[in-house]
C-alpha cells in the first residue's frame, strides 16, 4: 500500500514531468495511442510477471473510459497499477 501511495504522490505532484509534458504526451511521442498500448507498455516497464488478462482489460477499460481527460486516466491507471501484486513482485 506505501509503495502504491507513493507512486500516487508522484503521479499527483505538479513538479512531476514525463519528458517535459504530461503522460499523455509522454505516450504519444513514444507512438503510443490505443488505450490497449498504454497497458502493455506500463506493464512491459514496470512488471517482473505477467498481468492476468482479467486486471489488464480493466485496466485498458479504465484507460479508455474512466472519467476525466486522457491524461487524467492514464494517470489513474498507473495509479492502479502500482495497487496490484504483480507490481510489488517489479
Amino acid at each position: 500500500l506505501g509503495r502504491a501511495n507513493v507512486v500516487g504522490r508522484l503521479l499527483r505532484d505538479k513538479t512531476t514531468r514525463y519528458q517535459g509534458g504530461d503522460m499523455e504526451t509522454y505516450f504519444a511521442d513514444m507512438g503510443v495511442r490505443s488505450a490497449a498500448e498504454v497497458v502493455d507498455l506500463l506493464c512491459e516497464l514496470t512488471l517482473a510477471v505477467p498481468l492476468q488478462d482479467d486486471a489488464r482489460n480493466r485496466l485498458v477499460e479504465l484507460v479508455e473510459k474512466g472519467g476525466g481527460n486522457r491524461n487524467q486516466r492514464i494517470t489513474k491507471t498507473v495509479h492502479a497499477l502500482a495497487t496490484l501484486p504483480e507490481f510489488q513482485l517489479g
